[in-house]
């Protein structure tokens, strides 16, 4: 599970930040659980830096400008949680790698991304 407190596309989206998970090495490749500030959220595929949807911009009333991003990856299955409401669940497979942030940002933008209490648990480790 990775899990981050508090953080705040391509078409006319000035910004949007998230969390990363299963990265590789290189930081290349990775998926990502991202908002923006029009309480929308979407998860990517980054293959070579090049960006896939696997979910693509979806309003939803959990997400708003100061949002807790949680994401569970077990056993192939991604479930993604903002302020802890689940707002997408999807198979990708078995795997494993990095994880930490993502920002994108029109460099008008004027936003600004802070991320505060970063949690990485392993579930198995978790259970009494």
């Amino acid at each position: 599970m990775v899990e981050n407190k508090e953080a705040v596309f391509y078409q006319d989206y000035k910004a949007w930040g998230g969390l990363a998970f299963r990265g590789n090495e290189e930081g290349t490749d990775y998926y990502a659980f991202v908002v923006d500030a029009k309480d929308a959220f979407a998860v990517l595929r980054f293959k070579n830096d090049e960006p896939t949807e696997l979910v693509g911009w979806t309003k939803n009333d959990a997400v708003k400008p100061v949002t807790m991003l949680r994401v569970v990856a077990a056993k192939g299955h991604v479930t993604c949680f903002a302020n802890d409401v689940q707002v997408c669940n999807l198979t990708i497979g078995s795997g494993s790698g990095s994880v930490g942030f993502v920002v994108w940002q029109d460099q008008n933008s004027g936003t600004s991304f802070d991320f505060d209490d970063f949690v990485v648990i392993d579930p198995k480790a978790s259970k009494p």
